[in-house]
């Protein structure tokens, strides 16, 4: 923010810079969070969640949200985003690029990942928040009736 106006991104991540008064002049503009992070799921739904996904989908909100905003969440309120993450200059398919880049860094982690993985989780975790980034292959194994 400015003095005069507010940078945002739109939905592919592109930067733009909108004045206060053509911001808040608009009927259709309302603030909707104020948080990095995606709304937490009742407290009940992540304890019936299995403890290795749960905190893989933490490990993953993480590098996401340094993806969506440029700093990672809990960041210092004046921490600046890496260069490769600033929404200022690279656009959203440009940041995935560079998240998938980190191979080596999501590697030694255990989630070898490439870039259409970053944007499939990106898009679940701004739909669904963080029970979108739970690994759905366990959901989808149902024992078989006889």
């Amino acid at each position: 923010m400015s003095d005069e106006s507010v940078r945002m991104t739109d939905q592919d991540g592109s930067p733009r810079d909108v004045r206060f008064e053509i911001l808040l002049g608009d009927p259709g503009f309302a603030v909707l969070g104020n948080g990095l992070r995606a709304p937490l799921p009742d407290e009940s739904l992540l304890e019936a969640i299995p403890e290795q996904a749960r905190e893989r989908a933490l490990w993953w909100e993480v590098h996401l949200v340094e993806v969506l905003h440029g700093v990672a969440p809990g960041a210092d309120a004046e921490a600046r985003p890496r260069p490769e993450y600033d929404p200022a200059r690279h656009s959203l398919t440009r940041r995935e690029l560079a998240k998938a880049r980190e191979a080596r860094e999501l590697t030694e982690d255990g989630y070898p990942v490439g870039m259409s993985t970053v944007g499939n989780l990106r898009r679940r975790y701004q739909a669904e928040g963080l029970l979108g980034l739970l690994d759905r292959r366990q959901a989808q194994k149902k024992p078989q009736s006889k």
